[in-house]
């Protein structure tokens, strides 16, 4: 697929959700000359939002709270969030809720305004679909687009903008040393 086409579809995407920035974002990081083949750039577009599925497997970037329980999960504060029709596929959350810590999800929904998120990690056994149904809406379709996540035990903010959450660390909080000679 041609740049062209790529922008034509970041500009589909944009026009739901009101933003010129992400077309100007992807001009900026694809070489015209690139040619991407079709899954590439819905898996490109797609990744221009933040999930609620997302924070279930990220911690706080912070060196200093790699050990810590409660840099995780990370906790949203003043967010707008967007619900964005997905396509239902039951297999695929029933496959996922093994890898899901369900603490840290209950957590998470009950600051977005999801309390019905039962106290008690379902099984195969007791999923049904009205059930599947919930987790796929909070998991998949529900998105954050401004806002921040902020860690519970250093209390490091990370900015989200656009649906995209900034991890890049200030010099004094980043994890690697610094390159001496």
């Amino acid at each position: 697929m041609s740049l062209q086409k790529v922008l034509g579809k970041t500009m589909q995407l944009d026009d739901r959700k009101s933003s010129g920035e992400k077309t100007d974002r992807l001009r900026r990081s694809i070489d015209s000359a690139t040619t991407i083949p079709n899954r590439e750039v819905d898996d490109l577009c797609e990744a221009f939002v933040m999930r609620v599925i997302t924070i279930n497997f990220i911690t706080c970037a912070v060196k200093a709270c790699k050990a810590s329980a409660s840099s995780f999960p990370l906790h949203f504060q003043d967010v707008e969030v967007e619900q964005q029709e997905v396509h239902f596929e039951p297999a695929f959350i029933q496959n996922l809720l093994p890898r899901i810590d369900w603490t840290g999800l209950r957590t998470t929904a009950i600051e977005l305004g999801f309390p019905t998120v039962p106290d008690i990690k379902p099984n195969n056994d007791t999923l049904d679909e009205p059930m599947l149904r919930d987790l796929h809406r909070l998991l998949l379709e529900t998105q954050v687009v401004e806002g921040k996540l902020v860690c519970g035990n250093c209390g490091h903010e990370y900015s989200i903008k656009d649906g995209i959450a900034n991890f890049l660390l200030p010099d004094h909080l980043g994890s690697s040393p610094s390159l001496e000679t």
